[in-house]
């Protein structure tokens, strides 16, 4: 519907660098959802717009604000657990942990983004479980704990291969050879 559309126009808006512009298509999107009663799409929407409060444009790196983001994501996080959805509670997750990085909170945004593994997994989505396990890397290296997101990504790939689990142990061989560039 109308919210669907505010969103793709919020997205397209933050392709083009138009950070300013996205926010207020996927705060439209918001207002939309409310106004429908539509749980779901107000949990996307939420989630839309955190995302945008924690982008930045290339010519304003400050106009990025990870407390609204996280304010908007916690409504989204509420709104998809009430409606069961399992795959949007686990991406909101990863807004969060974003967030919480960006405000100096590592080891909390890495918490998050574990709990967003967990979901991700038991889904069997391999692609969140990357973003997962990216987000962790993200997250520990923002408060200095590559040490941490090194020693979490190794046991992460041993047990995808003692699960004999090949596509998940490669997602944590990924996130591990971007904990080894951040050491050094």
């Amino acid at each position: 519907g109308a919210a669907a559309l505010f969103l793709a126009g919020a997205e397209a808006s933050k392709a083009l660098g138009e950070v300013a512009t996205a926010r207020a298509a996927a705060a439209k999107a918001v207002d939309f959802s409310r106004k429908l009663g539509d749980k779901a799409a107000l949990a996307r929407s939420l989630t839309s717009l955190a995302e945008m409060h924690l982008a930045s444009s290339p010519a304003e790196a400050s106009d990025a604000d990870p407390r609204e983001a996280l304010r908007a994501a916690y409504e989204a996080l509420s709104a998809f657990r009430e409606v069961g959805a399992q795959e949007g509670e686990a991406s909101v997750l990863l807004v969060i942990a974003d967030a919480r990085a960006k405000l100096g909170y590592g080891s909390e945004g890495a918490t998050a983004a574990t709990e967003a593994l967990a979901i991700f997994r038991a889904l069997g989505q391999l692609r969140g479980l990357e973003r997962s396990l990216a987000t962790i890397v993200r997250a520990y290296v923002s408060s200095f704990q590559a040490q941490r997101a090194l020693d979490i990504m190794q046991q992460e790939r041993s047990m995808a291969r003692d699960r004999g689990d090949t596509a998940s142990e490669l997602a944590a061989a990924r996130a591990l050879k971007d904990v080894y560039v951040v050491m050094g």
